[in-house]
């Protein structure tokens, strides 16, 4: 779980950094733009998922030690709590949620999502036929509908109570959040079974195994 976590996060992280150096470095305007929204999207997800998964994660290692995980001379307390602050002061949760649902899909027509999904789309059309990440592709085919879907469905719900935004927002970002790192997940199987990768075949043994428990055991 922390091993699958860490790096379906660490992609996530990886590609918002891609965006900002598009917008800041790119010579298209169109480019820069779309980069924008799509960074402006993501931004929320990424303050929220990471630090929720970041608590899960550090209380998973703090478990595993059992009674000694939770004395001091381990670390682990140390690290408990500085994980745990990173939900606030980065914007608490809510906030961070509200922002996804309220400002950026709700407010601004969900551009920066429907950028999205349109990378999804084409990285699951050109790799359809890839046997060696067939389920991993169907997957986040299927996960992309959804989102996409459930997005409609709260848009219209919301119409008629403002509300419904408030209510869904939470569930709607951890979702959003699942999904995304589904994708990262897909597209670092692909990078591992490619005839060109130079990696270990340890390496890519191992990569693969995280990938299939991220989409058996934790995406939604």
């Amino acid at each position: 779980t922390q091993k699958a976590f860490g790096e379906a996060g660490r992609a996530l992280c990886f590609y918002s950094a891609l965006q900002v150096d598009l917008v800041s470095r790119h010579t298209d305007p169109a480019v820069k733009q779309r980069a924008d929204e799509i960074l402006s999207f993501l931004t929320p997800i990424s303050k929220a998922m990471l630090t929720e998964l970041a608590i899960e994660c550090t209380s998973h290692g703090i478990q595993v030690l059992g009674g000694h995980g939770y004395i001091r001379e381990w670390g682990l307390e140390q690290l408990m709590r500085d994980a745990r602050i990173t939900t606030i002061y980065e914007g608490t949760t809510q906030i961070q949620a509200l922002d996804l649902l309220g400002r950026k899909i709700m407010g601004q027509q969900a551009v920066g999502l429907r950028h999205f999904l349109g990378e999804i789309g084409a990285f699951c059309q050109a790799h359809s036929d890839n046997a060696a990440i067939a389920p991993f592709v169907a997957s986040v085919a299927k996960h992309a509908k959804e989102w996409e879907a459930l997005t409609r469905e709260i848009g219209t719900k919301a119409a008629q109570n403002a509300e419904e935004i408030g209510a869904a927002a939470v569930d709607y970002l951890f979702y959003s959040g699942y999904v995304t790192m589904a994708y990262f997940m897909a597209r670092e199987a692909e990078a591992a079974t490619r005839a060109s990768y130079a990696g270990t075949a340890e390496f890519k043994e191992a990569k693969l195994a995280t990938v299939r428990f991220y989409f058996d055991r934790l995406l939604p």
